[in-house]
């Protein structure tokens, strides 16, 4: 079945399927409860669901327990055990399970960040990578995170986003980040050859979006003020011809 948050759905009937031993309904509900944020009204039907899914070998379960042990939602934290819930979904054919261990590593938020490790689980993750882990690894080849510093690895990583061709990229924030990483890389000649004009497309998109994201943006280490004082920057360098 699956959880379609354009469906109006009968959230009690789904409840009572559930109770009866539906999988498909429980699926659908702990996904339904996740995103209108109603989970902690049900805390014992949402792990108890979950672990019904993980025991029937739905990776949905796998993962979704595995972020309520990470956030602490509606569990105690545990990140060993969130750690093999991801693993066990990698190992199924779930690749984001994957990405789930290596973003843990790589932010070091609720365990001690060790870059190595973040690359190997990123780098494990077959088929199409998402916007997450693709600006992750070119972080780490930017900044030189446990593989050797690589300025043309990361824009590699970073135009493999400016470029996707899904729909809406620009509602997620890890786009308008890559243009911005892009963007500088034009502008002073990192790993590409030096270009004002795309440097300024791509900062100015960035900027844009950044703009249209509001409130829902997430904190970047370059501010507001500062994209728009690099664009400006790149208008000097371009003798304000781009207006």
């Amino acid at each position: 079945m699956g959880f379609n948050p354009d469906i109006e759905y009968d959230f009690d009937t789904l409840i009572q399927d559930a109770d009866n031993g539906n999988l498909d309904a429980m699926e659908t509900v702990v996904s339904y409860m996740a995103f209108h944020n109603i989970q902690k009204d049900y805390p014992d039907k949402y792990i108890s669901y979950l672990e019904t899914l993980v025991a029937n070998n739905l990776t949905t379960g796998n993962i979704m327990l595995g972020e309520a042990y990470t956030d602490g939602d509606c569990v105690a934290r545990d990140i060993n055990k969130a750690i093999k819930l991801f693993n066990d979904a990698a190992k199924k054919g779930c690749m984001f399970g994957y990405e789930c261990i290596g973003m843990l590593y790589y932010e070091g938020k609720y365990i001690q960040q060790d870059y190595e490790k973040a690359f190997h689980y990123l780098k494990k993750i077959k088929g199409r990578k998402s916007f997450c882990t693709l600006f992750a690894l070119g972080e780490m080849h930017r900044q030189g995170l446990f593989v050797s510093k690589n300025h043309r690895n990361a824009c590699i990583y970073y135009r493999k986003i400016v470029n996707s061709k899904e729909s809406y990229p620009e509602i997620d924030d890890y786009y308008w980040q890559a243009c911005v990483r892009l963007g500088q890389a034009y502008h002073y000649g990192m790993g590409v050859k030096k270009d004002l004009e795309k440097a300024f497309d791509l900062m100015s998109k960035a900027l844009t979006l950044y703009k249209s994201r509001g409130m829902n943006a997430v904190q970047h280490e370059l501010s507001f003020i500062d994209l728009d004082s690099e664009i400006d920057l790149i208008q000097k360098e371009m003798g304000g011809q781009v207006q």
